[in-house]
């Protein structure tokens, strides 16, 4: 069962107090493929809402999370620039889906994709990526111990990070933005954040991964040792 606890409740109205919520943005009344700004930690539908219109990142990051009765929350997703998001199999959505930066989106009526070819097309070829990376992510979530999963997510991140900046794939060293919160790491590799924390602080203290000079970004002085202690050459 799914629900809305107390605590996950305050969270979202917190998040969202210098922005219009999502039902009053009026997204219903919208053309075919018309563009969204939105600020960090901005709601872009809730499960159960009317799952009328799915959306395109083009730039940013959103999550996509289910909470239990018990306010336990699973992030299952997060899509980045050029990732889908919003279609189900139903009339409602399964998932809540919010952003975790600034991001601009693009929204679609769901008939689009059946008078539109080239928007099929693409949306498909999108989702093929999305699907094959949640397959590893899955391995991830039921094979690998907490320390692997960090890795591997810095590594997942850096591969974005390298794929939108055209960074030379040679580089041995590198900066990753981190653009979730350590909690919101732990709710996507199952782990608390106790874990989370002392995970990367004994990543650190071995070397494999260095502060940056921001709180969100964390520096890589050697790709390939990190790539081992993530056994990504398994992912």
């Amino acid at each position: 069962m799914l629900a809305y606890s107390t605590v996950s409740i305050e969270r979202r109205q917190t998040a969202q107090a210098t922005v219009i919520p999502f039902r009053t943005a009026n997204f219903s009344d919208a053309a075919p493929g018309i563009q969204l700004k939105l600020a960090k930690h901005r709601t872009v539908f809730l499960v159960g809402d009317d799952a009328e219109r799915f959306f395109e990142v083009e730039s940013g990051a959103v999550m996509l999370y289910r909470i239990l009765d018990d306010g336990r929350r699973q992030l299952v997703e997060v899509v980045f620039s050029g990732g889908i998001c919003g279609l189900t199999s139903g009339i409602a959505y399964e998932s809540c889906c919010e952003t975790l930066m600034p991001s601009v989106l693009r929204s679609y009526k769901r008939n689009e994709l059946s008078r539109c070819d080239g928007l099929r097309a693409r949306i498909m070829e999108r989702l093929q990526g999305q699907l094959a990376a949640m397959h590893d992510h899955a391995v991830s979530l039921g094979r690998k111990t907490a320390e692997e999963r960090v890795c591997t997510l810095i590594l997942r991140l850096r591969d974005i990070d390298e794929a939108s900046k055209s960074v030379e794939p040679e580089n041995t060293q590198c900066s990753v933005e981190l653009p979730m919160t350590r909690t919101e790491i732990a709710d996507y590799l199952g782990l608390t954040l106790e874990t989370v924390c002392r995970t990367l602080s004994e990543l650190v203290r071995r070397k494999l991964v260095e502060v940056g000079q921001r709180k969100s970004e964390i520096r890589v002085p050697d790709l390939g040792k990190l790539r081992r202690a993530a056994c990504w050459d398994l992912c």
